[in-house]
């Protein structure tokens, strides 16, 4: 028993979330270990001494699927990002913690969106892109990554370009949204050879990858440089 104290502690504390004011009663000593904000929360600056806690704007199954992390030791379970509704989950869970700037779950869930992205060949619809786009701080390593890989569709495979059926669906929403910095980042990410995926076609000449270098010859053009790109989309 003296090692089951010394791990989650004696103190249990009660979080209410959403506007049904589900009830979760916790381990104060784990949760606090794995969050700042909530360390604060029953410890700092806005300390409840009362032990509980309110988030009524969250989502109650998404603060479940935290509690599950946290006392998983900071492990969670294998997404199958081919099912829209445990994709949905894993991406609320880590709006979630960007909301609450718990780092250590969004360093548990980037890795497995990268891992999807570049060994699964999974690639973020457009919806997805905007949810993460509308629910993260600006600049969130979270955004690099399906735009990245959308970028990687868009330019990669030109002969075929598979995924071009969502690609006025991405023009609308660049243009609707004033998203150019989004757009920059998609090109810089193609031309400045940062994708993991492919790292020839960098825009500073003739395109090095052969199929655009064979398109280039066939159609008597020049694919434009990155520098084309930032100023059009600035517009």
């Amino acid at each position: 028993m003296e090692g089951f104290n010394s791990r989650f502690g004696n103190r249990i504390v009660t979080v209410y979330v959403g506007s049904v004011r589900q009830e979760f009663k916790l381990h104060e000593k784990v949760v606090c270990r794995k969050s700042d904000f909530f360390n604060r929360a029953f410890y700092g600056e806005f300390k409840e001494n009362n032990g509980i806690l309110e988030l009524l704007e969250d989502d109650p199954k998404v603060f479940e699927s935290f509690v599950a992390w946290v006392y998983a030791g900071g492990s969670l379970k294998r997404i199958d990002f081919t099912k829209e509704d445990e994709v949905h989950r894993i991406m609320s869970l880590y709006f979630f913690a960007d909301k609450y700037v718990i780092k250590r779950l969004e360093n548990t869930i980037i890795p497995m969106v990268y891992a999807a992205t570049v060994k699964k060949n999974w690639v973020p619809p457009l919806a997805l892109v905007q949810r993460v786009i509308d629910n993260t701080s600006p600049g969130d390593d979270m955004v690099k990554l399906p735009c990245n890989r959308v970028a990687w569709c868009l330019f990669d495979d030109t002969d075929n370009f598979w995924y071009q059926g969502d690609l006025g669906g991405w023009r609308t929403f660049i243009k609707e949204n004033r998203a150019g910095d989004l757009a920059i980042q998609m090109l810089d990410s193609v031309f400045e050879g940062s994708l993991p995926f492919h790292a020839s076609c960098r825009g500073t000449g003739p395109c090095e990858r052969p199929k655009h270098s064979a398109l280039e010859k066939s159609r008597g053009v020049q694919f434009p440089s990155k520098h084309y790109f930032k100023k059009a989309a600035r517009k």
